[in-house]
């Protein structure tokens, strides 16, 4: 996705969504945010994550077989909030193997209980359900130990090499019987 347009007729008069949302196409360069390179085995592409926490949550993906593909700030739309026109854009949309696509909001566990964050997310999540008929869900880190993260690391580079029977052959008989 590199564009989206949206079309709503909800507002109020505290939180107002404007008649029309505009998107825009996103920049790939900022003097503000980085931009960190991220080469999907999984998609085949080159994506753009703007924190490393971004990064390790792409790196996760990589590896979930319940993601069939994913992409990274998947697009920009603007939306009247308090009167004020904002812009807003999710850090990954992704779709599952079982046909079901959600899009991400990344943030570290310490940045997602703020209230100011929360109040936000909130207004997020409903102009998602409402008006784009996409979930917006928060993804908060899903490694199980940092552990999973160091051979996630390792593996990375693997998953690009095909799956070698013979050699798996050679190496078989070196291997432990036993792990203590």
């Amino acid at each position: 996705l590199n564009y989206l347009v949206l079309i709503t007729q909800r507002g109020n008069t505290e939180g107002e969504m404007n008649d029309e949302i505009t998107v825009k196409k996103l920049d790939r360069m900022s003097l503000i945010k980085p931009t960190i390179h991220f080469y999907s085995h999984k998609n085949k592409r080159m994506l753009f994550c703007e924190s490393y926490f971004e990064v390790d949550c792409c790196l996760f993906r990589e590896f979930d077989s319940t993601i069939a593909a994913y992409t990274t700030q998947p697009t920009t739309y603007s939306y009247k909030y308090y009167g004020k026109t904002r812009t807003y854009t999710p850090d990954a949309i992704v779709e599952y193997t079982n046909g079901n696509v959600e899009f991400e909001e990344v943030k570290p566990p310490s940045e997602a209980v703020k209230p100011k964050f929360v109040t936000k997310f909130e207004f997020l999540q409903e102009l998602h359900n409402t008006v784009i008929k996409i979930p917006l869900i928060l993804n908060t880190g899903k490694f199980v130990s940092p552990i999973q993260k160091v051979n996630y690391e390792q593996l990375y580079n693997c998953l690009a090499l095909p799956f070698d029977a013979d050699y798996w052959r050679e190496c078989y008989d070196y291997l432990p019987t036993t792990i203590s």
